[in-house]
């Protein structure tokens, strides 16, 4: 587990709450989403909830474990985090997860990304 620098914890309380997601098939074509359902842990890991993916499914099912995750504070700075991918449409992170679904939507599953880079703009943060 990493800790997050504080700047990207306080830009998370005060962000838009549309993030964007990308993941890469097999053969590293990419697939960008925008995603709503979502929460950043302290202990450097980022959940998303899946009631809808398709394209992004199957490029977490066979695809790349590298992902990126980009979100914007109300100051418009750009943060973008990469990391390591898992899935899981049941067990102990399928549960955690259930907080990101709203009443009208069933989750088919959650995204966990361990983050393992930082960037603000172009800039690297340190974890």
């Amino acid at each position: 587990m990493i800790q997050l620098p504080q700047e990207i914890l306080e830009a998370w309380e005060v962000r838009d709450p549309v993030a964007v997601f990308t993941t890469v098939d097999g053969d590293g074509v990419p697939n960008t989403i925008y995603v709503s359902m979502c929460a950043l842990r302290a202990d450097g890991r980022i959940l998303i909830g899946d009631v809808h993916f398709s394209k992004t499914f199957d490029n977490l099912q066979a695809g790349r474990p590298e992902v990126a995750f980009l979100f914007f504070a109300k100051d418009h700075s750009a943060y973008q985090l990469k990391g390591q991918v898992r899935y899981a449409s049941e067990g102990p992170l399928f549960e955690e997860g259930q907080c990101l679904a709203k009443p009208e939507f069933r989750l088919k599953g959650v995204v966990e990304i361990q983050i393992t880079q930082a960037y603000k703009g172009s800039e690297q943060l340190g974890l």
